[in-house]
């Protein structure tokens, strides 16, 4: 047993360091979390009501009321002078709501308030991007509490007038079809990290071949493994959950395929630098990453500011993000541009680095 003991510390010291340390350093950064709440949520608003002047109270404006009321830590409020500039806004993904109060509201609810039978004509707008259900979600729960706490304070039994029918993206969307792409893409990319490392690996070190049919081949199974993996998953979980794909065909399987190449690069530089089956558990590790920072399950508000630009870094993001725009939102193509060629270029990196990397290797380590 002595043997092995030591065997492990001095081959995989690094290794099980990392497996010991990571379940600690993600219990703290979920603590960061659910610990400061949701922090910076965009939220574009249109005031068209003038308020009212009141004897002895001055003028008064209900918009300017709740907007005060509003918690400045949680929503960041974008001031716009018309519905249009706020879709535009949720649409480019600069905000996730537009909230529009209408023409003569603080008179209507004044009038409500010394008369309760009085049905007020204008409604309040909020118009969401369901695609980013969790992120809506929170929002229109804020807006919500905001709405009942100001009516408690002035008296009022009832919320104010919200009609939130009209959503900029996602109007029959459910739960699911928000989650389930966005999961199914984030296990594809945790297997294809898991998978790279333990049988890439070991078939990297195995193999006589030369460095560049090594890489190449390792990527081009993991590649067409990685395709088959996410096809079933989609084809199970569409008609069992009920799952909405509108858009271009050909547009989605654009988005999926280049997220597929560039989740497989990042696999093919895995098997270069992995020791064996015991980095199966850092390669966890990095695949899990992406469900706090990725922007793909959780609002990336939830996390504090200075954590918000590790997104940037997920493979994910930009996969789910290229994928919800060409389905959920039905967008163009040069709407998720920017994601594409991102993912085209993580693909290169990561490549390159992998031929790199095994160029610096030792010959007998890659003939192995």
């Amino acid at each position: 047993m002595g043997s092995v003991v030591r065997e492990i510390l001095t081959k995989s010291g690094k290794v099980l360091a990392a497996f010991i340390a990571a379940p600690a350093v993600l219990v703290f950064l979920i603590v960061l979390m659910l610990m400061g709440g949701v922090r910076g949520l965009p939220l574009a608003v249109v005031n068209q009501d003038s308020g009212v002047d009141m004897p002895f109270m001055g003028h008064v404006s209900i918009p300017d009321q709740f907007l005060k009321s509003l918690d400045a830590k949680a929503y960041k409020v974008i001031t716009l002078s018309n519905e249009a500039e706020g879709v535009a806004l949720v649409k480019k993904g600069k905000a996730y709501g537009v909230l529009v109060f209408p023409p003569d509201l603080s008179k209507e609810m004044l009038i409500k308030a010394d008369d309760p039978s009085y049905e007020v004509q204008g409604k309040i707008k909020l118009r969401t991007d369901q695609s980013r259900t969790t992120a809506a979600a929170l929002l229109q729960l804020g807006i919500m509490n905001g709405f009942m706490k100001l009516a408690t304070a002035q008296g009022g039994k009832s919320p104010m007038p919200l009609d939130t029918s009209d959503p900029v993206f996602g109007k029959d969307l459910q739960l699911p079809d928000f989650l389930i792409p966005g999961i199914l893409i984030l296990l594809s990319f945790l297997l294809t990290l898991v998978g790279t490392a333990v049988l890439g690996g070991q078939a990297y070190r195995q193999s006589a071949a030369r460095v560049p049919a090594k890489i190449s081949g390792v990527f081009t199974v993991f590649l067409a493994a990685s395709a088959v993996q996410l096809g079933l998953l989609f084809a199970a979980a569409a008609p069992l959950l009920g799952l909405h794909f509108l858009g271009n065909a050909g547009f989605v399987l654009l988005a999926l395929l280049l997220f597929l190449i560039a989740e497989s690069a990042i696999g093919s530089l895995f098997a270069v630098i992995s020791g064996g089956p015991e980095y199966a558990p850092l390669a966890a590790v990095i695949g899990v990453l992406p469900i706090l920072f990725g922007n793909v399950l959780l609002p990336i508000e939830l996390l504090p500011y200075w954590l918000r630009p590790l997104k940037f870094l997920m493979i994910p993001y930009y996969g789910a993000d290229a994928f919800r725009n060409v389905t959920l939102r039905v967008l163009p193509l040069r709407e998720s541009a920017a994601d594409l060629i991102v993912l085209a270029g993580f693909a290169v990196l990561f490549l390159s680095v992998a031929f790199a990397v095994a160029g610096r290797k030792p010959k007998t380590e890659n003939k192995q």
